[in-house]
């Protein structure tokens, strides 16, 4: 009864606040014992209860830079039936492209602020006192952490550049649950720094093989780290920490093996899983809606069984995504060996390494294409390969949170995406860089924070 009613109160913190003081009357939910209430979190049980709450952890994360990605088209009738934010999202405006109070914001610093209170809980307790099971706790904590700030950083803040991060607006560092605490938005360098301490940290805590992939593990913490460094452009780094995920777990399915003509071809908690979480995701992704465009679907040759895997027919002559990690129309972001061996295979053509990278290359595409068709890459330089692995990165990790990262990141070392979208005959773009990359934090969390808005 004790532990049920520790987790109550903890889970009425998290309903009752975000990451700035104030928002929803928090203080008056928690008056008679503000202070106190969360030290009542004592026993390893009870922190991993928190842990394991994966309506907040695991199933509600930022979709919000996948929905301002290039993999799909709404028509102007969906577009017209969503609300004003949403539709300011999708046309990439300046601001008012997040409701309030309810918004993927608020996703994203829910689960930030139960690892604080866990980590602050720990710290105040003794390891000894605690017994077994008290490094893992912190691991989980700290790979959460983490995991959300580098979701959040992805969306909210501009592609990483060493020369300018120092100078460049980063996140609010929530770094204990202190709903008092004013949120102050660190440099982009200070972000970077916390994601990276946090996440190895994590990855000397977190046991290899977690007991269920919706728990942090090494291989996660691993992976995490790769696709970090990948974004900051240290590519010797992204490929390290992806060896040694797949060192752990380098299982790829054979797409041969599956039905191409099953609703959900893949089924949830597969065994390339290596951290499952999917998106609380936005309407405009939602199969009803998001409509395939063409130019991804250009980049599948008939050969290649993602074609059916991934995608299938819809209303109106349109073709929706069906190929989701989670089995379902929800949609995966979590970590799983494929993203791994496309970071190793990309650290390896960016090092010069044009044969082993297209062996790593290989040996995902021979998973993936009909058996009588495939011919493996051979004899490329390092400059075509590379372009291969960016090319299979596309065709591999759609809809899965990568895409726009991967388009900051490949913008900012020249590679000019331009995206655009069509309405009723007008033409909408955002240009490779533009400050809209950063997504405009929620109106109300920079009113009631006082923090800086991203520059439009």
């Amino acid at each position: 009864m004790k532990t049920r009613k520790n987790i109550t109160i903890v889970m009425v913190a998290i309903l009752a606040i975000t990451t700035i003081p104030g928002l929803m009357s928090c203080k008056k939910l928690l008056e008679d014992k503000p202070d106190s209430s969360l030290s009542l979190v004592t026993s390893l049980k009870d922190m991993q209860a928190l842990m394991d709450y994966y309506p907040t952890v695991n199933f509600r994360e930022a979709g919000s830079g996948e929905a301002s990605s290039d993999d799909y088209f709404l028509t102007s009738a969906d577009w017209a039936a969503r609300t004003e934010q949403e539709r300011r999202l999708y046309l990439w405006e300046a601001d008012n492209i997040f409701a309030p109070v309810s918004n993927p914001w608020r996703d994203t610093f829910q689960p930030v602020f139960l690892a604080n209170t866990v980590l602050q809980s720990l710290e105040a307790s003794s390891k000894d006192a605690l017994g077994a099971g008290y490094e893992d706790i912190k691991g989980q904590a700290l790979f959460i952490r983490a995991k959300c700030y580098l979701q959040a950083v992805a969306i909210w803040c501009l592609a990483y550049d060493s020369a300018t991060a120092e100078s460049t607006l980063g996140l609010p560092l929530r770094l204990d649950p202190d709903y008092n605490t004013p949120s102050v938005r660190s440099s982009l360098a200070q972000t970077f720094v916390q994601i990276e301490n946090d996440l190895l940290e994590a990855a000397r805590l977190l046991p290899e093989k977690p007991l269920h992939v919706m728990r942090g593990s090494k291989g996660a913490a691993y992976g995490l780290l790769s696709r970090l460094y990948l974004y900051m452009g240290r590519y010797a780094l992204a490929g390290e920490y992806a060896s040694k995920g797949l060192a752990l777990n380098s299982t790829l399915i054979d797409y041969n093996s599956l039905s191409t003509t099953a609703n959900f071809p893949l089924v949830q908690f597969n065994p390339e899983v290596i951290y499952a979480s999917h998106f609380s995701t936005p309407a405009q992704l939602t199969q009803a809606r998001a409509r395939i465009s063409d130019g991804l679907l250009s980049l599948y040759p008939i050969e290649d069984l993602r074609r059916s895997i991934f995608f299938k027919a819809g209303t109106s002559a349109s073709t929706i995504f069906k190929g989701s990690y989670e089995g379902s129309a929800s949609l995966f972001c979590g970590v799983a060996t494929d993203e791994l061996l496309l970071n190793l295979a990309e650290a390896k053509a960016r090092e010069g390494n044009a044969s082993e990278a297209l062996t790593w290359l290989n040996n995902l595409r021979i998973k993936r294409i009909k058996k009588a068709n495939y011919v493996p890459l051979s004899g490329l330089d390092a400059s075509v390969t590379l372009e291969q692995v960016l090319l299979e990165r596309r065709r591999e990790l759609v809809f899965r949170g990568i895409r726009w990262m991967d388009i900051k990141r490949l913008n900012k070392e020249g590679r000019t995406i331009t995206l655009k979208r069509t309405l009723d005959g007008k033409e909408y773009m955002l240009a490779p860089n533009d400050p809209r990359f950063a997504l405009a934090i929620p109106e109300d969390v920079i009113r009631l924070s006082g923090m800086q808005q991203n520059p439009r």
